[in-house]
């Protein structure tokens, strides 16, 4: 764990530790951590825009105190203007913004597998981390629509404890693999949820809804029922993806790796 005050600064694409800022600059940026600057609040904190005295805009995460035993973390992010995947693919409308194409919604997909493959494999010679808690609102987009993965758990595995991790559950219900209910993480709890969120950007349909039938609450049940029949699966479509037979059979293949 970190000392008391210090930072990682976290690129989303990479990991760089042992980055310390002065707690009273981070403070100056995001005006003490007012209520004004707040942006967000997940599972594992709340996250604060701030503006450095040089101009550069940067996301404070202050980790909840529950989260971590001993000791007080920040993260630090890169600012990211267009905001959340979750406001692009359900809330577009609200802000006056366009339909994500189908184009689009494919390169996000990828930069956020890259981004898990980051954090399962590259992030550092010998320690892999978990993100935990994967799901549009913590996909943040820059101004050309390119993804980032933010709200990195702190749950860690190191190649001698990779197999399971026992740790409290933090994530978010309908993108929570079974196991992780139970304690048990893994790496495969991200990978679960990256195919929830892929059936999202096919669907324009959040994880969980109760307007739909009992059983089909969780989109996952739902979406691997329409995906037995051709006709019903081009029902599941997003309405706003504009799709020829060739982005059909994209969708298509997209659909089962979800």
């Amino acid at each position: 764990m970190a000392e008391h005050n210090k930072i990682e600064m976290v690129d989303q694409s990479e990991i760089i530790e042992n980055k310390a800022i002065p707690m009273q600059i981070l403070k100056d940026a995001t005006n003490n951590f007012g209520v004004e600057n707040l942006l967000g609040e997940g599972g594992f904190g709340s996250v604060y825009r701030g503006t450095l005295q040089y101009g550069r805009e940067i996301a404070v995460k202050k980790i909840n105190q529950s989260t971590i035993a001993g000791n007080n973390r920040l993260l630090v992010y890169q600012y990211m203007p267009q905001g959340t995947l979750s406001k692009h693919l359900f809330h577009w409308g609200d802000h006056s913004l366009r339909p994500l194409d189908w184009t689009t919604r494919l390169s996000i997909a990828l930069d956020v597998a890259r981004a898990v493959e980051c954090l399962h494999t590259l992030a550092l010679q010998s320690q892999s981390y978990i993100h935990g808690d994967l799901k549009p609102p913590n996909i943040l987009l820059r101004d050309d629509l390119r993804a980032k993965a933010s709200d990195i758990g702190l749950v860690t595995a190191t190649e001698e404890d990779m197999e399971s991790v026992k740790t409290k559950c933090r994530g978010t219900p309908g993108f929570m693999a079974p196991e992780y209910l139970d304690g048990r993480v893994t790496r495969k709890i991200d990978v679960y949820s990256f195919g929830v969120i892929l059936m999202e950007l096919i669907t324009g349909k959040k994880a969980t809804d109760h307007s739909r039938a009992e059983d089909d609450i969780h989109i996952t049940t739902w979406f691997r029922k329409m995906l037995r029949e051709d006709a019903t699966f081009l029902e599941s479509i997003d309405g706003n993806i504009i799709a020829n037979q060739e982005t059909q059979r994209t969708i298509y293949e997209v659909a089962k790796l979800a």
